[in-house]
């Protein structure tokens, strides 16, 4: 009976860190947004400072949108590689024990 409990026991402590971990991923993918929201915002008054009837164009709005899309697409290809790399050091690091 001990056993049981010491099981379910581990099993609250594994949920719990779960839930930590996807409660601080929830988070911080809402700041992200809020900060992304803000950059948009900044760098659409600037393009206005530069171009002002820009804002009121189509084609300019397209050309903004595939220019951040690009952007972010090879900031995040970047970082998935970083964070490849360290998890595949970490690993190459475990089997080294």
């Amino acid at each position: 009976m001990p056993e049981q409990f010491d099981r379910i026991k581990g099993e609250s402590k594994k949920m719990r860190q779960a839930i930590k971990q996807q409660t601080i991923g929830y988070i911080t993918a809402a700041l992200g947004l809020v900060a992304g929201l803000a950059w948009n915002q900044a760098i659409q008054a600037l393009i206005n400072h530069f171009y002002p009837n820009a804002n009121k164009s189509i084609t300019a709005q397209f050309i903004y949108a595939v220019i951040i899309t690009i952007v972010v697409v090879l900031l995040t290809t970047y970082m998935v590689g970083i964070f490849q790399k360290e998890e595949n050091a970490q690993e190459h690091e475990g089997q080294e024990k």
